[in-house]
């Protein structure tokens, strides 16, 4: 799967499941093929991928679970409207045992990019997206995966909410489907890369390098802990950002009064 990578995390008792996967948008087919819609776009094609077939829950949300080898994961796409996304998300979290916020992978419509590009962070800010905003506030974190799928800013005349809610122009299609493609099938890495630097942001772990040329330790943790490792440590702390990890700011989505913005 393009957004877990295999060995990534062993399984532990009590939280079988490695990642919960969300898709931001909504409900109804009036707003099927929208640009805010991009995120159900993406849990359904990974859903089709795993021959699964998402089920209405009881958290106010249809949801898959996906056991592919040594992976558990959910798929989710809730049911709330773009607004209230973290009313499904939170009792989720908390009912599979995902405690870790890292864990939770948002894939959603990015208004600062450009249509079909697909970029991934963890954490940073809001951008203004009203469903990242409830995700955080029921999350009390904004440190979960975001995988954004550009979307592009409206034209100077239209307003936001118009330009997320109405439908793609065929020249733009292709971009989003092409986008949508690339963010099921291998090219983003996220479970790995992006877990591992959300922890060395909130201080866990070490980050080395060789002390006479700068380069990565390739060295396990285990040697790590024996003290095995002649390199220089660099340990991320409170307040402290390793070296590589950058933010991307994103320009803020206006705000409107209605629950599927």
């Amino acid at each position: 799967m393009g957004l877990l990578r295999r060995g990534s995390r062993p399984e532990r008792r009590g939280t079988p499941f490695s990642a919960l996967i969300v898709g931001v948008g909504n409900p109804g087919s009036e707003y099927e093929r929208t640009r805010h819609n991009v995120g159900f776009e993406v849990i359904d094609a990974l859903a089709a991928l795993s021959k699964t077939t998402l089920k209405a829950g009881r958290d106010k949300c249809l949801l898959a679970e996906v056991h592919d080898g040594a992976l558990h994961y959910l798929l989710v796409k809730p049911m709330t409207f773009v607004n209230n996304t973290g009313q499904a998300v939170g009792p989720l979290a908390r009912r599979f045992g995902i405690s870790e916020v890292e864990r939770v992978i948002v894939v959603h419509d990015e208004l600062d990019l450009p249509p079909g590009s697909v970029r991934v962070k963890v954490g940073g800010g809001l951008a203004g997206h009203n469903g990242l905003r409830s995700i955080t506030q029921h999350l009390k974190s904004q440190d979960f995966v975001r995988v954004r799928i550009g979307v592009g800013k409206p034209a100077s005349k239209e307003r936001g909410a118009d330009h997320v809610l109405g439908r793609v122009p065929v020249s733009e299609r292709q971009l989003l489907d092409d986008a949508v493609q690339r963010a099921t099938r291998g090219r983003l890495r996220a479970r790995s890369r992006y877990r591992r630097e959300a922890r060395q942001r909130r201080g866990v772990g070490r980050q080395c390098a060789a002390s006479d040329a700068g380069s990565s330790c390739a060295h396990s943790t285990a040697r790590h802990d024996r003290g095995d490792c002649r390199h220089r440590h660099t340990v991320a702390g409170p307040g402290r950002r390793p070296n590589g990890i950058r933010r991307r700011r994103g320009a803020a989505l206006p705000r409107v009064g209605n629950a599927a913005v």
